[in-house]
């Protein structure tokens, strides 16, 4: 596996799940608003996109995925000398990338024999 690649995925993979105390709102007792005492601070720091009509946590993981997935098929389309992994991934990649056409097939076949 291409050690970009593999970084890419212990990255991902090292991120934690923890309680992070700048997501409370301390200004709301909770005992009389416990969803806004427990998430009024991540809502002041996230307001909803305009182009949304809701935003959470999932939809803020799923955009910078999808961030992160494009940076690597540009990558893998971009690469000057790519290995077997960069053309087969660079192959799959949408033509939309901003680094350029696709791959012929023929450039993987090339690279198996």
């Amino acid at each position: 596996m291409n050690l970009k690649c593999l970084s890419a995925l212990l990255l991902v993979t090292s991120v934690s799940a923890a309680i992070d105390p700048k997501n409370f709102d301390t200004s709301v007792k909770p005992q009389d608003d416990f969803y806004q005492y427990a998430n009024g601070g991540w809502l002041r720091a996230n307001p909803i996109p305009p182009d949304r009509s809701s935003w959470g946590a999932f939809n803020e993981l799923q955009q910078r995925n999808q961030d992160v997935l494009h940076g690597i098929l540009g990558n893998a389309a971009a690469a000057k000398s790519p290995g077997f992994v960069e053309k087969l991934v660079g192959d799959l990649s949408p033509p939309s990338t901003p680094s350029g056409p696709r791959r012929s097939s023929q450039s993987l076949r090339g690279s198996t024999r």
